[in-house]
Parts: structure tokens; C-alpha cells; sequence
């Protein structure tokens, strides 16, 4: 007794000893290195507050608590060489202990063993309980990492840590680290054989062993994950529709194969990245770029970003996918990014007079009440030939909103800030301006307008370089909306009704088509037009398609008339109307003098053209198809009912949208002077047309009209259409059989109307029209007699994108403008006389014949009956014609074969897309009318391929090749004659009929035969 009562002080005294020691050389507890992952292991491990608490803090505890200080008491050279996650398991590993009370059992098991310290049953079974103590904590804080493999790894590393002797090597020595290790991986435990001569030696040998037991059992989990997949452990879910991926930092100027993940780790494969876009101040930047994913954000919301060093910033593309350029400072290792993601809308455009005061309060829904109230504008003060617009708002405190302000010249022109700064107020406190390449003078008003940031994402510890390992912790802070609003804020990109903006532009369009109410009209008018021999159109190239541009074009009056002239005129009397056009210009020298005419009685259309070539047409739009035919802008821009037209649905080129105007869903844009007049200014995203209206009259002065072009969604993939039907589709026919067989009028609307604001982005300023000089035709019906339009082209040649720009105008007076028509004389004019010849388009079969106006309807029917036969005969032939290719289908296309007309080298078939053979003869004139299409599909990114039929001269066929403009490769095929049933080749396809297309799909199979309309129908 005596002696294990000696040994027992002696253990205490150790214990104390040790204590004193891990505090002299122990961080401080509020290091967050310790901290944080300290209260985050007691959280998972459901250890109360207080108890973790006091084994941080309670530096004079008694002897109990002091002892479990030298198990959590971290020190600090420690901290700087193990991971926060190796950390985090560490001290869960301890507070098991705490939990679990291990420290009176601990108590208890010393003073037993010191006692019986003489026998050796006693120590085999502390031994057992000490190991079965540290398996039991190990399983606990294996539950707070993300896997026992997380855990096994820590073990490790405090193993290789010890010979350091910077570890408190906590619990290692209770048990094999081996045995421990392999037991939490699942491992069959096994008894070591070879005894170690060393501590040295045992260190070394088991961390080799263990680390690769590791990563046998990691690299079978990774195969067996594989199969799987896995989500990203960067991605920040704010909602069910919204999300923030950090997909990768890379060296700014790099490649992908220098990116590494955010948290510092490597690629396994280098990740599919956009380029980032650069110019010459960014190309001289030496920091990183990131790179974010975003799904569900909508073209109008923007994020901001906040981040040391952040430099500047893209726009997402069609992916999704965004990236910033950061410059940080070099010393630091990590950085923390936040993003805030506004609001879907702006709120209304506020205007101020030049001290700060509103000129009309507008009234703000609660939604964007909040950001509104951090804001105001102060002043606009005088700095020199610029003005500086102060803000009332401390910047460090408004992360509530974006701002977008403009300054409003004397003439109504609006001008964009050319910076920002700062100024300092009385308290030395910072705040916003804004500088306007403006003199205070010239300052009108000023107009602004808030995004409320709805959601800040932060991603935290985000690494700077590879190999870094950082933890990256996410966080989503969002902003509640009112509940007054929420109703409000579905996914519909559709902005709220603006009544005052719909209610405008209603009564414009109802002015636009008063005309619809006369029984009998006509109007005659004269144009000219610019681009005809204007290589440059009236303004020079330019490198964009814009508003502005299309304004200055506007301005220049000034052109040559004699290059083109268009005299028009358009009438109806009850149901007959009359078109006509004669059109001369001038091209590349040549004069050109074109007269054209179209009538319709009611029921049926004639057309002649400038050939004197007449046909006949039973619809309306048949007969009034080409627009050719618009000798006054005004009247295509309405929703035109034309009570004499033979159809309910209108003609489309009779108007700019499909979309009727009470779905058009106006919104306000700023005022603006127009044609010198102060306007309201409306526009319509699913009518694509914005309109100048009159303040004073009421007229409309301008109209622009958009085009849209870029990477557009499918209806059936929107977002709007899986809400709206309550399911997704697989593809486009599925979508519309339901579309047609489920959906109502009003959804089929709807979700058009959604269409379009999914792609406002991709609209395009076209075409601006200013009206002027309005005259009364009739009481209530106002017609403007002038009209200056202009509009934009391509430079290069048709279907070239991303080349300059320029721009064309016209001009087009009305010489004439009546009510009282007698169509008589027009019509005498424009009919057919006996013996021209008629193409007759009334019946599913065309047929031709020598007009006479004694002639029967029987006996045109009779032709009719007969070309139907030898149409039919003709099918049965062509298909008999076409089986051997038919019975291709599906099949391995033969290797082209034949001899080049171009180089030595035949072209390839398949280059990782699909071909299309064309099978053609110089003596073949239909095979020429698919040349242009072909030309446009090859320039297009198709691969085309021309074959001519054997028999013909190689040089005849590159003349042939020279004066079509063929811009394809073409092959002259080898013949090959068929024996017995077996048909005539040529390389290799049995065609039998020109032209013929053959269109093989990307594995070599050949997908569709026929007429190159056919195989295209198929296609789409």
C-alpha cells in the first residue's frame, strides 16, 4: 500500500507537471484556428455549451478539469502544420472522452492500477478497457468528419507529427495506430509478426503502412463512387430554382491545366473552363480569375462581388458561368468571397432636380421600400466642365442595393456616370458620387433607380494557390420580402403590369388602325432609299448594331435619290384591295426597272410580276405574301384586323408580332426628346418595339423595332412551361402535343410571353422609324404624311456574322391619300388579258395554261384531275427511283470514292458531325437552285459534299463549279454498273434521279435520302 500510494503521488505530480507545460507553450483560446472547430466538434457531438466552455477557458480549475487540459490545450506549432478538418476530429476525439465521462473512469482505473500495480492481470485488463475507450471515441468522432477515411487521415498525421514532438499524440499510445485505423476502415485486423527495434523505426513503418492501407481503401471507394454521381462541395443552394457553384481559381492569363480547386486542391483532369475575356488593362494583371456557375438567375440579375482585390468582372454565358479577375495581396493565402444576387426587377426610375429634390415621387411597392430608404441623392455640384452628383448614404453600410443613375441633359438626351468617387462630410464620413461628363448647366434632372440585393453568398477560406489547403466554409445569408409583395415574386420573368405604359400604348395602336373602320382607302406613296451603291451606308462602319447608331443614320438626310425609287400604292373597297409597286434602281451600274401588282376580290388573288408572269392564288395570304408591298410604315405596325381578308388569324407580315397588343405588356422608359418634341417612351419585350409618343399630340413619333439573334431555349426546357404543366418533357413534340391538346388559349400566351422575356438579352435594335407631318384623312383618322426609317446590315456578305455594321435610311413621303376609291382602273390594269400565260396555285396540284376569260372553271379542273395523275405516276416513279437508296437507311454509307476537282485529296466524310452528299450534273438545272442553300448550310458548320454524276469533264465541271458560286467541295463520282437486280452506282449510292441528297449522321450511317427539302424536314 505503501508503494502504490508513492506511485500514486508520483502520478499526480506528472499529470501537473504535464499541465503547466502544454500552457506555456499553448495558443490562446480564442485563436479561431481552435476555436471555431472546437465549438464546431461539441455541436456535432451534442456536448453541452458549458462543459466545452469550461475546458477552454477555466485556466484554475481543479486537478480533473486541469488533467483534460493536456487533451485540448492545442500547441501552437501544432495548429500551423495540421489541417482545420484534422483539428475539428482531433478535439472531437477528446470531447468523447468528456461525453462519455472517461475522465472518473480514468480516475478509478489509476488508482487500481497503482494499487495493484504487482499484478499483471490487472494491467492486460486496463490495457483492454484503455484500447476499447479510444475505439469507442474514435467512432464517435469518425460521425463529424465527412467519412472514417477524413478521420483515419488525422490519426496519421498526428503520428507523423510525433517525431517532431510538436503532438500531443493524443490517444495513440492507447492501442495500435494500425489496428485503430484498419478497424475504422473495415480492414480484417491482423498481428504483427516482426517486432520493432525501434520507436523510430515502429513510427515510420506504420504511417508507411497505414498511409498506404489508406489509399487502397480510398482508391476502392473512389472506383466504387464513381458509378455515381456526387455534388459539389463549392455549390451555395439558396432555393429550390437558385444556385452559386465556385467551380475553380486559375492564374489570371493561364491555362486550365493551372486551375485548381477552391479549396486549393488539385484537378484530377483539367476542368472545362470559358476563356476570360480580356483587353489591354486586364491583360497586364498578374492576379487569378474564378470562376462561378449560377442555375436559375434570371438575364436581369446581375451579382455583385465582394473580395480583396477584385478588379473586374464578366457576365455569364450561355452556361451559366461567370468569372471575376482578382488581384489580392501577395502575402495572403486565403480570401473570402461575397456575392450578392439582386432582386429579379428594378424599382421605378426616381427623378431629382439638380439639389437633391424629387420632381415626381413615384410610389414604392414594400418589396423595394427598405433599399430606397438607405439612399438619396444630395446635390449636383459644379467641377468644372463635369458635375459631381453627391449621395446621402455611407457606402460601407449600403449592401442593400445596386444603384443605376443618369443624368438628363437640357435636350433630353441621358447620360451614363463616367466614374465614381468619394467625398467626406463633416464626420470625416465617406460617401458615393457620381461624375457626369457634364457641365452643371447642362444638367436637366437626374434619374435613379435600386435592385435590391435579395441574398449574399459567402464563400470563405477560398485558396490562392495550389496546393494550399484551406477549408472552404459557405454561407447564404437572404433578405425576407415583404409578405405584401411575395405573391408578386413567382418565377415568372414578366414584369408587373404598368398600367399607365399598357393603357398608352393601347390607345396608339388604336389610332394606328382607326383606318381598319373605312370601307375604302387609298394611299400612294414615293421612297427612296440610301444603300443602294453605298458601300458604307450614310454613317461608315460600325462595330455594333445600337440605338445611337440607328439615331445618327436618322439624322443624315442627305443621300443620292436617283439610286432607288419605289412608287407604291395600296387600296380597298369593301373586300377588293390592290397593291402595287414599281420599283427602278440603279446596281453595280446596271438599271434595273421592276413593276409588280396583287389583287384580291374576296376570294380569290392575282399576282403579276415585273416579268409580266401572272398567278393565281384562293387566300388572301397566299396572294399577299412578299412584303414588298409596304408603301406606308404606319400600317404594318398595328394589330391590323382587315375585316376583308378571308382569314381570322392575321397574315404575319400584315404585323411585327404575333403577340396582341393587350398581351404586349408595355413598361415605361424614361422621357426623351424625339423629332424634337418631348415623348413618353414605352416599350414592349414581347413585341419587340419600343415607341416615341407625343406629349403634346398624343401621335406617335418613333418607333423601333428589334430583332432577336443568340443562343435561345426551347420552349419545353423553360422553367415557366414545367411550372405551368405541372411536369417536364423530353422533347419538343411531346411539349406540343400537350400544348395543343391541354394547355388554353391564355397559357399558350402566357408561355409565349415568358419566351420572350427568357431572351429579352438576345434583342437587338433593327429598325427606327420617325413619323411626322400628321394629317386628318377623315375625322378621328390621322395618317403621318412623312416617314424616315433607318436600319442596319451586315457589311460582309449575307449570313457573315460578327463583322461591322452599316447603316442605310429611306425615305417615304405620301403623295396621295383618299377615302373615296374607285379600284376600277387599278384593277383593268394589273388583270391578266387573253393568251398570258397563268400559273394557277388554287389547287393542291399547279398547273399552267393561256389565260381566256371565257374559259370554264370545269375545264381548269380538268387540267387539274389530269396534272394530278401525272404527279401521282411521277411519285410512284420517283419512290420505285429511290427505294435502293431508301433501303440504305440505317445502314453504313460506302467510302466516297472518285476523283477531286479541288487538290489531290478527296474530302472527308465524317469530321465529328454529319454529311451531306449532293448529288448533282452541270446539265441539271433544278440540281442549281439548291447551290445557295448549300453555299449558306456548308459557311454554317454543315459538312457538304457535292458528287457529280460520271461522264463529264473535270475542267467542265470546274467551270460549272466557278460560275454557280459553289463554296463546297465537289467530287466527280466513278460509275459502277449494276448486273441482274442490282442497280447502278455512282461511288458507291444507287441514285437514280437529280439532284438527290444522301445525309450520313456522325457514326457513318446514312440517316436520310431524297431532295434536299426532304432530307431537311427530317433534319429539323
Amino acid at each position: 500500500w505503501s508503494v502504490g500510494v508513492f506511485l500514486l503521488a508520483l502520478r499526480l505530480l506528472f499529470g501537473w507537471w504535464r499541465v503547466e507545460t502544454l500552457r506555456r507553450d499553448a495558443k490562446p483560446v480564442n485563436d479561431p484556428r481552435l476555436l471555431v472547430p472546437l465549438k464546431q466538434a461539441a455541436q456535432k457531438l451534442n456536448v453541452r455549451r458549458t462543459v466545452s466552455l469550461s475546458i477552454c477557458d477555466a485556466i484554475d480549475s481543479p486537478v480533473v478539469i486541469g488533467v483534460f487540459k493536456s487533451f485540448v490545450l492545442v500547441p501552437a506549432s501544432f495548429l500551423s502544420h495540421v489541417q482545420a478538418n484534422h483539428i475539428e476530429a482531433i478535439l472531437a476525439h477528446e470531447l468523447a472522452h468528456v461525453r462519455r465521462y472517461d475522465y472518473l473512469v480514468n480516475l478509478l482505473q489509476s488508482f487500481v492500477e497503482t494499487v495493484f500495480f504487482y499484478h499483471p492481470v490487472v494491467w492486460w485488463i486496463s490495457h483492454c478497457i484503455r484500447v476499447e475507450r479510444e475505439n469507442c471515441c474514435d467512432d464517435l468522432a469518425a460521425t463529424t468528419t465527412t467519412s472514417p477515411k477524413a478521420y483515419s487521415q488525422a490519426l496519421v498525421a498526428l503520428e507523423e507529427l510525433r517525431g517532431n514532438r510538436i503532438s500531443p499524440a493524443l490517444g495513440i499510445r492507447d492501442g495500435s495506430l494500425l489496428s485503430r485505423v484498419r478497424r475504422l476502415l473495415g480492414q480484417p485486423s491482423r498481428h504483427d509478426t516482426v517486432a520493432s527495434s525501434g520507436a523510430l523505426t515502429a513510427g515510420i513503418i506504420g504511417s508507411f503502412v497505414v498511409g498506404l492501407l489508406i489509399s487502397v481503401v480510398s482508391l476502392r471507394a473512389e472506383e466504387a463512387e464513381d458509378e455515381k454521381p456526387t455534388e459539389s462541395n463549392f455549390t451555395a443552394k439558396i432555393n429550390d430554382n437558385l444556385s452559386v457553384e465556385l467551380i475553380a481559381v486559375m492564374p489570371h492569363n493561364g491555362s486550365v491545366n493551372q486551375a485548381w480547386k477552391p479549396d486549393g486542391s488539385a484537378f484530377a483532369e483539367a476542368p472545362d473552363l470559358p476563356p476570360v475575356p480580356g483587353n489591354s488593362a486586364t491583360r497586364k494583371l498578374s492576379g487569378i480569375d474564378l470562376f462561378l456557375r449560377y442555375r436559375g438567375l434570371s438575364d436581369s440579375q446581375r451579382p455583385t462581388y465582394e473580395m480583396e482585390g477584385v478588379k473586374t468582372m464578366w457576365n455569364r454565358d450561355e452556361n451559366g458561368v461567370a468569372s471575376i479577375i482578382v488581384v489580392p495581396d501577395e502575402d495572403a493565402k486565403k480570401e473570402t468571397l461575397a456575392i450578392g444576387i439582386p432582386d429579379r426587377d428594378f424599382g421605378p426610375w426616381n427623378k431629382v432636380n439638380r439639389s437633391g429634390e424629387p420632381i415626381e415621387p413615384v410610389v414604392l411597392k414594400p418589396r423595394f421600400q427598405e433599399s430606397y430608404d438607405t439612399i438619396r441623392p444630395l446635390d449636383v455640384q459644379s467641377r468644372g466642365e463635369k458635375s459631381l452628383l453627391r449621395w446621402g448614404h455611407d457606402r460601407k453600410e449600403n449592401r442593400l442595393a445596386r444603384v443605376e443613375v443618369i443624368a438628363v441633359d437640357i435636350t433630353g438626351k441621358r447620360h451614363k456616370p463616367n466614374g465614381s468617387t468619394l467625398w467626406d462630410d463633416q464626420q470625416d464620413v465617406a460617401h458615393d458620387a457620381d461624375l457626369f461628363d457634364l457641365s452643371m448647366d447642362q444638367i436637366d434632372h437626374i434619374e435613379y433607380r435600386l435592385q435590391p440585393i435579395r441574398h449574399w453568398v459567402t464563400f470563405t477560406n477560398v485558396s490562392l494557390k495550389l496546393n494550399q489547403q484551406t477549408d472552404v466554409l459557405i454561407d447564404v445569408q437572404s433578405a425576407l420580402i415583404p409578405a405584401a409583395d411575395r405573391e408578386t415574386l413567382q418565377s415568372s420573368l414578366v414584369p408587373p403590369l404598368d398600367v399607365g405604359a399598357q393603357q398608352l400604348g393601347e390607345a396608339v395602336h388604336r389610332r394606328l388602325t382607326a383606318i381598319d373602320r373605312l370601307s375604302s382607302f387609298l394611299v400612294q406613296t414615293q421612297s427612296f432609299t440610301s444603300y443602294y451603291g453605298e458601300a458604307e451606308g450614310v454613317i461608315g462602319l460600325k462595330n455594333e448594331r445600337s440605338l445611337e447608331n440607328l439615331k445618327l443614320a436618322l439624322d443624315e438626310r442627305d443621300f443620292d435619290r436617283s439610286l432607288s425609287t419605289a412608287d407604291q400604292t395600296w387600296a380597298w373597297k369593301d373586300k377588293q384591295v390592290f397593291a402595287a409597286r414599281r420599283h427602278k434602281y440603279i446596281y453595280e451600274g446596271k438599271p434595273y426597272d421592276q413593276a409588280m401588282a396583287r389583287t384580291w376580290n374576296g376570294s380569290q388573288g392575282w399576282f403579276r410580276d415585273s416579268g409580266e408572269n401572272f398567278g393565281r392564288y384562293v387566300s388572301f395570304e397566299e396572294s399577299f405574301e412578299h412584303r414588298y408591298f409596304r408603301p406606308s410604315q404606319f400600317l404594318y405596325l398595328g394589330d391590323h384586323h382587315f375585316s376583308w381578308a378571308d382569314r381570322e388569324e392575321y397574315p404575319s407580315f400584315f404585323v411585327n408580332s404575333t403577340i396582341r397588343v393587350k398581351h404586349a405588356n408595355y413598361q415605361s422608359l424614361p422621357d426623351e426628346v424625339f423629332a424634337g418634341e418631348p415623348c413618353s417612351v414605352i416599350r414592349s419585350i414581347p413585341r419587340e418595339e419600343q415607341f416615341w409618343i407625343s406629349k403634346q399630340t398624343g401621335d406617335l413619333l418613333g418607333c423601333l423595332s428589334f430583332l432577336s439573334q443568340g443562343i435561345f431555349t426551347r420552349m419545353h426546357e423553360m422553367e415557366a412551361t414545367r411550372e405551368m404543366a405541372g411536369r417536364s418533357f423530353e422533347s419538343d413534340e411531346e411539349f406540343r402535343q400537350w400544348l395543343n391538346a391541354t394547355a388554353s388559349a391564355e397559357q399558350r400566351t402566357q408561355l409565349e410571353v415568358e419566351w420572350w422575356y427568357l431572351h429579352r438579352d438576345n434583342q437587338h435594335p433593327d429598325d427606327l422609324i420617325e413619323f411626322s407631318d400628321y394629317q386628318e384623312v377623315l375625322p378621328g383618322i390621322r395618317i403621318p404624311m412623312t416617314e424616315w426609317h433607318s436600319t442596319s446590315s451586315h457589311a460582309g456578305e449575307p449570313y457573315e456574322y460578327g463583322t461591322k455594321w452599316k447603316y442605310h435610311l429611306h425615305h417615304t413621303t405620301v403623295k396621295e391619300a383618299k377615302t373615296d376609291v374607285d379600284l376600277e382602273p387599278l384593277l383593268a390594269r394589273s388583270l391578266p388579258k387573253k393568251g398570258e400565260t397563268i400559273n394557277d396555285w388554287r389547287f393542291s396540284t399547279h398547273v399552267q395554261y393561256d389565260f381566256d376569260p371565257d374559259m370554264s372553271e370545269s375545264e381548269i379542273l380538268a387540267l387539274v384531275d389530269e396534272a394530278m395523275k401525272e404527279r401521282a405516276s411521277n411519285k410512284k416513279m420517283l419512290d420505285r427511283m429511290l427505294k435502293p437508296l431508301e433501303d440504305m437507311k440505317g445502314k453504313p454509307a460506302p467510302k466516297l470514292s472518285g476523283q477531286a476537282t479541288q487538290g489531290v485529296e478527296l474530302p472527308e466524310m465524317n469530321q465529328d458531325k454529319p454529311t451531306l452528299l449532293h448529288f448533282w450534273a452541270v446539265w441539271c438545272g433544278p440540281c442549281k437552285n439548291d447551290i445557295p442553300l448549300l453555299n449558306r448550310m456548308s459557311k454554317n458548320g454543315w459538312n457538304v459534299i457535292g458528287v457529280h454524276a460520271p461522264g463529264t469533264e473535270v475542267e467542265a465541271i470546274k467551270a460549272a463549279v466557278k460560275a454557280e458560286g459553289i463554296k463546297y467541295p465537289v467530287v466527280l463520282g466513278v460509275g459502277d454498273s449494276g448486273q441482274g437486280t442490282r442497280p447502278d452506282t455512282i461511288s458507291g449510292y444507287p441514285v437514280a434521279v437529280f439532284p438527290c441528297c444522301v445525309l450520313i449522321d456522325k457514326e457513318g450511317n446514312v440517316e436520310a435520302v431524297g431532295p434536299l427539302s426532304k432530307v431537311m424536314d427530317q433534319q429539323r
